[in-house]
């Protein structure tokens, strides 16, 4: 399996979708209300401990999402833009997603010069983590890092979340837009 791919070969989000896109933030989509200690989840790193950002996503136009059945996946879980705030911290935190086995990412605003996502491996434990266990590691000393990427701004990509993955060195509020995958099938017509 793989943490991540690049796909320039998928078609390019049309101007007047991004820019609807970029207008429609919103009702916060995410389950985070149903984890109220991620809201104020702590993580520590280095021995000191901060507050982890979060991303709130909201949902995206019927329009929007029939664009993406017609050119880019025909069945997802969710199509939704999100936005990581650089105000709360420069870490999101070690997570597996509850909601998703991938995820198709456009990345609109990177996060920063240095902002990267990240994958890790908790110590003593398998790397791959199924069955969307909505995993948490909030202690950096507990984990290595086994590869990590800056995703391409206005390029589409594919992140396996049932690895344990982050966001580092966020420095700049991060806009990507989401399509949920139950599986990652449909590369296989594509390539």
């Amino acid at each position: 399996m793989y943490c991540y791919k690049i796909l320039p070969h998928l078609p390019s989000l049309p101007d007047w979708l991004q820019a609807e896109a970029l207008q429609t933030f919103g009702t916060d989509v995410t389950l985070n209300v149903s984890r109220p200690e991620y809201a104020s989840r702590m993580l520590t790193k280095d021995s000191e401990t901060f507050l982890s950002t979060r991303s709130n996503r909201s949902d995206l136009s019927s329009e929007f999402k029939q664009w993406v059945k017609e050119h880019i996946v025909d069945t997802f879980t969710e199509c939704s833009i999100s936005r990581t705030s650089a105000e709360l911290s420069a870490y999101q935190g070690p997570h597996t997603d509850k909601t998703r086995d991938f995820v198709l990412m456009y990345v609109f605003e990177s996060g920063g010069p240095d902002c990267r996502t990240v994958w890790y491996q908790e110590k003593g434990q398998p790397f791959y983590r199924p069955g969307r266990q909505w995993l948490m590691i909030n202690d950096f000393a507990q984990l290595d890092v086994i590869e990590q990427v800056q995703l391409p701004k206005n390029t589409w990509s594919i992140i396996n979340t049932q690895y344990l993955h982050g966001v580092e060195n966020i420095t700049e509020d991060r806009i990507c837009l989401h399509i949920g995958l139950d599986s990652d099938d449909f590369l296989k017509e594509i390539q």
